[in-house]
């Protein structure tokens, strides 16, 4: 499940950016992606890591 997670944050993060955002001329489009995707990776990662124990 957590494999498959990063897996759909990786492919959202190439396939954004350089395919439904690149006709798109304006900064913020890409921008608010960003600044979006960032605080859900460092969110899963933080759900992720909870877990672990040593």
């Amino acid at each position: 499940m957590v494999w498959s997670w990063l897996a759909f944050l990786v492919a959202l993060d190439l396939i954004v950016p350089w395919y439904l955002l690149t006709n798109d001329g304006r900064f913020v489009a890409a921008f608010l992606f960003w600044v979006v995707w960032t605080a859900v990776a460092i969110a899963s990662m933080f759900f992720v890591m909870r877990g672990w124990k040593e």
